[in-house]
């Protein structure tokens, strides 16, 4: 985006809410609304690129999640802060925690979760120059979209295969999977 968000009375809102609900579970022993609320706290700080305060939220749900069998929140945390670290260009981290999502992610068993998800560890390998490793999640991303005819999934996924390829020297399968992309982007235009 060009233009922050405007930090408007909704934003107010929103947060003295969830603060009021943070301040009530907190006194509770109910540790999944607890989880939640700081989720959505995490949630808004992230809709007013408050980056600091969204992972402060995000390892607060981490924490009252614990080993919770909540599979969705436990993955969507994960992947929220992985994406946190991509834009924070820390990719050691952005991969830490894109793996760290996979395994709910593979168990919720929902495949537009997992091809969102490996881009994000695809990057963190290509980052930290890892590009074998890179190309195994590109091309298990690749594999499921494909399977699943995700098309509007796939130009992002094969944009990104293509830079890899590139970086790998393997201009023929660059040029390739550029070409791959361009289709799904007219096909989805």
């Amino acid at each position: 985006r060009d233009v922050a968000p405007s930090r408007g009375l909704g934003d107010v809102y929103k947060r003295q809410l969830i603060s009021v609900a943070i301040d009530y579970y907190k006194g509770t022993k109910d540790s999944a609304h607890a989880a939640l609320a700081y989720y959505n706290a995490g949630l808004v700080a992230m809709d007013n690129e408050d980056s600091e305060a969204s992972l402060h939220n995000f390892l607060k749900t981490i924490d009252w999640l614990g080993e919770s069998d909540n599979d969705e929140l436990q993955f969507m945390v994960r992947y929220k802060m992985s994406r946190l670290f991509n834009l924070r260009l820390i990719p050691d981290e952005e991969l830490r925690l894109g793996k760290a999502a996979l395994p709910y992610a593979e168990r919720i068993g929902n495949p537009l979760y997992i091809c969102a998800l490996l881009p994000y560890i695809t990057h963190g390998f290509m980052q930290t120059n890892q590009l074998d490793s890179a190309y195994k999640y590109s091309v298990q991303a690749i594999q499921l979209a494909e399977k699943e005819n995700l098309v509007r999934t796939l130009s992002h996924i094969y944009s990104q295969h293509a830079h890899l390829c590139m970086a790998m020297k393997d201009y023929k399968q660059a040029l390739m999977y550029r070409d791959k992309d361009l289709a799904c982007l007219l096909y989805t235009s």
